[in-house]
């Protein structure tokens, strides 16, 4: 019976050391660092994130004058994804400032809360660069989590003049449930309970991330939304609910047949086109701005 007890309590045990590896895997990604290509005018941006998390960044400094443009990655990225529309739009006449969010990349903290306190990463980042930089205003680019956090720190930021957003989800739940139904029926009350582990350790609640509830702020700025139908990760519904809610000017470029946040490759001269398009119109709305001085688009290394 001892030994039944005992082979009982370790089998327990390494459930539980799986469950919390497991559940770390959501909250821990993988420290990608870029290897910077030969891009002229590259300098670190460090700060700190509203809740004293140092957060790392690169700025590329343009004329002065010019307007900001700041890139937020997607989840368990990092500069990596952002950092070659950052060196377009720097090409292009602006200020452009790309992070890594907290526990991500060469940032700190242990944790990525999937939008729970990036915001504050967002908001951190866009005082950063105007503080460096001496811009008025800046706009701002998200990818998937990044998008979703741009807008809920947007909705208290108003220095932020307009948002682009790439395959935003409206509510951290809904992602969550789109990601559980595309794993096997029999594993989904293990990936279940990993997730609320996983919300328990990163002290975070997921139903509160609903940028939805935060696009009708924007107004009267405006948001750009980009997606595609075929999202298998954010279903197009998402992007219907973020249009839906929005109360002041909406645009939105949405195609068929790419997967989640890969638009930029698949159009990727339309992509750079249309986000400068909207970054340009969106400063000449904001009282005191003006728009980026045109400059002739170079391409880059994707």
């Amino acid at each position: 019976m001892a030994r039944g007890a005992l082979a009982a309590a370790g089998a327990g045990a390494a459930l539980a050391v799986g469950l919390l590896h497991a559940s770390e895997r959501w909250l821990r990604p993988e420290r990608v660092h870029l290897t910077l290509p030969p891009v002229g005018g590259v300098e670190p941006l460090d700060f700190r994130s509203e809740d004293g998390v140092r957060l790392h960044g690169l700025l590329l400094r343009s004329e002065p004058g010019a307007p900001l443009a700041v890139f937020c990655h997607g989840y368990q990225r990092s500069i990596e994804e952002t950092f070659a529309l950052a060196a377009e739009f720097h090409a292009r006449g602006y200020h452009s400032l790309c992070f890594d969010f907290r526990a991500c990349g060469r940032s700190g903290g242990r944790y990525t809360t999937l939008g729970y306190r990036e915001p504050a990463d967002v908001r951190a980042a866009v005082r950063a660069g105007i503080a460096r930089t001496g811009s008025e205003r800046a706009v701002v680019h998200g990818i998937s989590m990044g998008g979703a956090s741009a807008i809920l720190a947007a909705a208290s930021e108003p220095r932020i003049a307009g948002l682009a957003t790439d395959s935003a989800f409206a509510a951290l739940l809904d992602a969550i449930s789109q990601r559980l139904s595309t794993v096997r029926p029999a594993l989904r009350p293990a990936y279940d309970i990993t997730r609320r582990i996983a919300q328990v350790l990163a002290r975070a609640n997921p139903a509160s991330v609903r940028p939805v509830d935060a696009v009708p702020l924007l107004a009267p700025r405006p948001l750009f939304l980009i997606h595609s139908r075929a999202d298998e990760q954010v279903p197009y519904r998402q992007h219907e609910l973020l249009r839906a809610a929005a109360r002041g000017p909406v645009e939105e470029w949405v195609v068929d047949g790419v997967p989640h946040a890969k638009m930029r490759f698949v159009y990727w001269e339309e992509y750079l086109a249309r986000v400068d398009d909207f970054f340009r119109r969106a400063l000449a709305m904001t009282h005191g701005a003006r728009p980026a001085p045109v400059a002739q688009p170079r391409t880059t290394s994707r």
